[in-house]
């Protein structure tokens, strides 16, 4: 089977690594992930309604890192709104 020759790429023609937007890694703080209370070790942060892993808290939100479930904090309710009727409406003056 002779087949079509292709030419390797070489190492230089990769993008390396200072060329992506990189952002500082923290490492996690565990010792502020819990609290003793009366004895016993207690967990800071909610734990997710839908698969129970603990919620990572950041920028005014709480997600789950494994299923996606958010919370977002300091978001007013929404406020209902009525559905325009031909009565409501506002009809505008003859000239």
């Amino acid at each position: 089977m002779a087949g079509k020759k292709t030419d390797k790429k070489s190492g230089s023609d990769k993008k390396s690594g200072s060329d992506k937007k990189s952002r500082k890694h923290y490492n996690v703080k565990r010792w502020e992930l819990y609290k003793i209370a009366d004895g016993k070790l207690v967990i800071n942060n909610k734990s997710c309604p839908k698969c129970g892993k603990l919620l990572a808290k950041a920028r005014g939100r709480e997600f789950c890192g494994g299923c996606g479930y958010t919370i977002f904090e300091n978001v007013a309710p929404k406020t209902e709104t009525k559905p325009i009727t031909e009565e409501s409406k506002v009809e505008e003056p003859a000239k």
